[in-house]
């Protein structure tokens, strides 16, 4: 039975290609590039609704109709 001690050396890298992961960095890329406010200035519904759609695109639906 492992003792609980864990280590680690050298740096961590963790990597995930899931979809829910993929449409965050997808969430902050768009945020990061729209015009209209400052990037940090943008509230909570704001980043949930670019989630939400960003997570629906990912999914396989059309980003068209994503925006509707």
């Amino acid at each position: 039975m492992p003792d609980g001690n864990v280590r680690v050396q050298g740096p961590v890298s963790i990597q995930s290609e899931s979809k829910y992961r993929v449409a965050l960095e997808l969430a902050v890329r768009i945020a990061d590039h729209e015009d209209d406010v400052n990037f940090k200035g943008k509230n909570r519904e704001y980043w949930l609704k670019l989630y939400w759609q960003s997570l629906r695109t990912v999914s396989g639906n059309e980003p068209s109709t994503t925006l509707k």
